[in-house]
């Protein structure tokens, strides 16, 4: 989510609804073929939190819906307030880190 500036890879939602609208066809032509979404953000009250560096994205919400994939995996938010597994309609929303244990794995296996 864009709310400093400065990276390039933060993203208002406007502008990852421009990069949904993008992908439109290709989710389109693979719906109901898509097993795992992942991403680094959560999808909008799936896993997220109020302020804006953690505030997941309105746009996920709308490919989970036309897409149904049966996993969606995020990995930004480390709170023990955040669920780590629930369900969205019928896919599961796993939040990939938990309590600094991704950061381990993923920098031993570098």
């Amino acid at each position: 989510m864009f709310y400093n500036g400065k990276s390039p890879y933060q993203y208002s939602e406007w502008a990852m609804r421009k990069r949904y609208w993008k992908l439109l066809p290709k989710l389109l032509w693979f719906r109901n073929r898509i097993g795992i979404f992942v991403s680094h953000a959560p999808a909008f009250e799936l896993g997220d939190l109020e302020n804006q560096a953690h505030r997941g994205y309105k746009t996920f919400r709308t490919i989970l819906d036309r897409t149904k994939p049966r996993y969606f995996l995020h990995v930004h938010l480390s709170y023990g307030v955040i669920p780590r597994k629930q369900r969205y309609n019928n896919t599961e929303v796993t939040n990939g880190y938990e309590s600094g244990q991704f950061r381990r794995w993923s920098s031993t296996r570098l």
